[in-house]
């Protein structure tokens, strides 16, 4: 226990960055306890355990020291490169092959079967793979603003969607004013493999939950968009003082309305089983090899920071950066960046300006500093000008 205590105690301190950081995957912190009780609840009705043969524990054994040496060259990438999915699914992936092998040992591969769920539910905590963010997220957040702008219209109120932007008269609602993202869709993603576990829904019972989780995350955003919208119409001011009461609002009513459908799906209940008698769990592996493994975990982690921190020594001082604002352009004027911004990129020092070229193009620049960390290399390659 404590040699996986120590394991997934590690994963989920290299995620707690992207948690703290990334709003969209802030519920990542409830996840290890989800984890655990899911998990517990999957142990008290385990089949009886059957002990593995000689040869097949041998295999387990050695299989699970294979993943244990495989941690120290995927943590030493990682360092580098703490935002790369791959990476971390990798990571994830270990931690939970660990997991099995452990339970696998202790009880035979049909506990490992029963209890594989809950530690497969850890990898909602990660971000999704950049494809899917990019293709799946991308495209509802266009919809959003084209439904939106359409509903507008129907209202009496001309509107225009431009990729995620909302055009109403001469005013521009972007992504994160108007909310066209889709911030909920991860939450409710997580929330509804949760609630099909919860109440052991069959396959495809927990089929049809998600898919009903990313319709309501959906229609839900879109409601949300169009009241700030219509909000930002009258007052221009009242659009910063609602826009987190309306998605707190829109987020309780995502969650209250996955926990009535699951409510709906949920099959009648059936006679309580008779509870198994099930003997003390015995050591899956050697105690030796237990504490050689906390070990290898210790030593990975001081290594990876040793390695970086000697190479580090050697690189040159990087080139500062000073902007020479162009002050005596047409229209030059400094612009204030709203509290929302700055929560969102959390730079350390930050200008922004606009003003007009000679003949007529008007331009805007934003220079933003994050001091040397984890948190500035994730934070300023996830928020280029694109985005």
């Amino acid at each position: 226990m404590l040699l996986l205590g120590l394991f997934w105690l590690l994963i989920f301190n290299q995620q707690r960055l992207e948690w703290s950081v990334n709003v969209v995957y802030a519920y990542g912190w409830a996840v290890p306890a989800m984890a655990v009780f899911l998990l517990r609840e999957r142990w008290l009705d385990r089949p009886v355990a059957r002990r593995l043969k000689k040869n097949t524990a041998r295999v387990a054994l050695l299989a699970a020291g294979l993943v244990l040496l495989a941690y120290l060259p995927l943590r030493v990438i990682q360092e580098a490169n703490p935002d790369w999915v791959k990476i971390n699914w990798s990571l994830t992936a270990l931690a939970a092959g660990l997991s099995g092998l452990v339970i696998a040992a202790s009880g035979g591969f049909r506990q490992a079967w029963h209890c594989a769920f809950p530690l497969l539910f850890c990898f909602t905590a990660l971000p999704w793979p950049v494809w899917v963010d990019t293709w799946v997220l991308q495209e509802l957040m266009r919809g959003n603003a084209a439904i939106c702008a359409e509903l507008l219209g129907w209202m009496g109120t001309p509107a225009l969607a431009e990729g995620n932007l909302i055009q109403v008269g001469e005013q521009w609602l972007n992504v994160e004013e108007a909310c066209s993202g889709i911030r909920s869709l991860q939450t409710a993603f997580m929330m509804s493999l949760f609630l099909g576990e919860f109440y052991r829904l069959g396959v495809l019972r927990r089929l049809g939950l998600v898919a009903a989780s990313f319709g309501v995350a959906f229609l839900l955003n879109v409601a949300r968009t169009l009241i700030l919208a219509r909000l930002s119409i009258t007052d221009e001011s009242a659009l910063a003082r609602w826009h987190d009461p309306v998605g707190v609002v829109a987020m309780i009513l995502c969650l209250l309305a996955l926990w009535g459908l699951s409510e709906w799906f949920r099959p009648p209940a059936a006679p309580t089983a008779p509870q198994i008698a099930h003997a003390a769990p015995r050591a899956p592996f050697p105690r030796w090899f237990a504490l050689a493994g906390v070990v290898w975990l210790i030593a990975a982690e001081t290594a990876s920071g040793a390695w970086y921190a000697w190479h580090e020594r050697r690189v040159p001082p990087p080139v500062a950066w000073e902007i020479a604002w162009p002050e005596d352009a047409p229209n030059f004027e400094r612009g204030v960046f709203a509290d929302r911004t700055l929560a969102l990129l959390k730079f350390n020092q930050g200008e922004t300006a606009s003003w007009q070229t000679p003949d007529g193009h008007p331009w805007q620049m934003y220079a933003l500093h994050w001091s040397p960390g984890r948190v500035s290399k994730f934070l300023s390659s996830s928020h280029h000008p694109t985005v």
